[in-house]
């Protein structure tokens, strides 16, 4: 079996199955967790570390331009149904919901994750608790007890949305030098795996 993309990131790889169509199909996810079955499988010979896996597909209004470039051709896909797994969802299902105010040509799309929210939080009110949380049930009180190795106070530079917001803004910024913007690139890669695993 051969992966069909591989990209390396400071928390390990990412898995992208490439699809040749321009929809998702119901048989897809299931390639793609085959794929990352089959290389977890493989990890003690190999070492590989996937720390995501993607489902990609082809843009099929995409056109060529002629100028060597490629971009836009392919489109990071999060299938059609299941859950999506959140942390105090209301949040970020009100977050979602803004979105697709502001992104009409986006909005049925954003509105069908929205509807598909599945809350961890309640799950970790009603069924666990460790004394190092310290009465707090917030997302940087609990990833560090249950065993990920993750913590948020060692990021570096983003530590919190905020500052994700703040990286972000200062990257994109027409005056920020390219290595300041492989600084806060980098310091998003680190963060964005960080509130997702």
């Amino acid at each position: 079996m051969r992966a069909d993309i591989l990209l390396a990131a400071p928390q390990g790889w990412t898995l992208a199955e490439v699809k040749s169509s321009g929809a998702v199909k119901a048989h897809h996810p299931t390639d793609v967790a085959i794929q990352r079955w089959v290389i977890d499988g493989m990890r003690e010979g190999s070492g590989l570390r996937i720390a995501r896996t993607e489902l990609w597909r082809v843009d099929t209004d995409w056109t060529y331009r002629g100028d060597g470039r490629y971009d836009g051709l392919l489109v990071r896909e999060l299938p059609g149904d299941g859950a999506v797994i959140a942390y105090n969802a209301q949040f970020e299902r009100g977050v979602i919901e803004r979105l697709a105010d502001v992104c009409p040509e986006l909005a049925s799309a954003l509105r069908g994750i929205a509807g598909r929210l599945f809350d961890l939080l309640p799950v970790v009110r009603a069924h666990y608790y460790h004394p190092d949380m310290r009465g707090s049930r917030s997302i940087k009180a609990v990833l560090p007890t249950i065993g990920t190795g993750l913590r948020y106070d060692e990021l570096d530079e983003v530590q919190d949305g905020t500052a994700a917001q703040a990286a972000y803004l200062e990257a994109v910024a027409k005056g920020t030098g390219t290595a300041r913007r492989g600084e806060l690139d980098a310091a998003l890669r680190i963060w964005i795996p960080a509130i997702l695993e």
